[in-house]
């Protein structure tokens, strides 16, 4: 019981994860597009720190 328990847990944690990094993904494509329209000097250094 335990066992299926912390599999159940892995799981949830996995999907917060995947949603998480979908999220992150969603919002570095935004940046990309917002550099490669205003080709500003602190948008440009925002996005290098990001990408770090």
């Amino acid at each position: 019981m335990k066992f299926d328990i912390c599999k159940i847990k892995q799981n949830i944690t996995l999907n917060k994860i995947i949603k998480i990094t979908f999220f992150i993904k969603k919002i570095y494509e935004k940046l990309k597009i917002l550099i490669i329209q205003k080709k500003e000097g602190k948008i440009s250094l925002q996005f290098s720190f990001l990408k770090v």
